[in-house]
């Protein structure tokens, strides 16, 4: 029952990231975990800071979200929790 608490968007992610056979759910955890910051992010996933930059646009375009607004990421980042806690 805890997902009903998830914002739909983030759910909306894991079944594109399915759909497509992308990784965008699993960058956006990081990039929230890291609080923003790309170049810690993209560290972690191993990939250029470019690359990261450009993952982070697409996710904005794939949800229609501005992950710099705090209050976005914040609810983001709790229905990302909450999911990879129901794993």
């Amino acid at each position: 029952d805890l997902v009903k608490f998830c914002h739909p968007k983030v759910i909306y992610l894991k079944e594109y990231d399915k759909k497509n056979k992308t990784n965008y759910f699993e960058t956006l955890y990081y990039y929230l975990k890291y609080n923003g910051n790309i170049n810690l992010t993209a560290e972690k996933l191993f990939i250029h800071r470019n690359t990261m930059g450009y993952r982070i646009q697409k996710i904005e375009d794939i949800l229609g979200m501005d992950l710099k607004n705090g209050e976005t990421a914040f609810q983001l980042n709790y229905s990302m929790r909450i999911l990879c806690m129901l794993k």
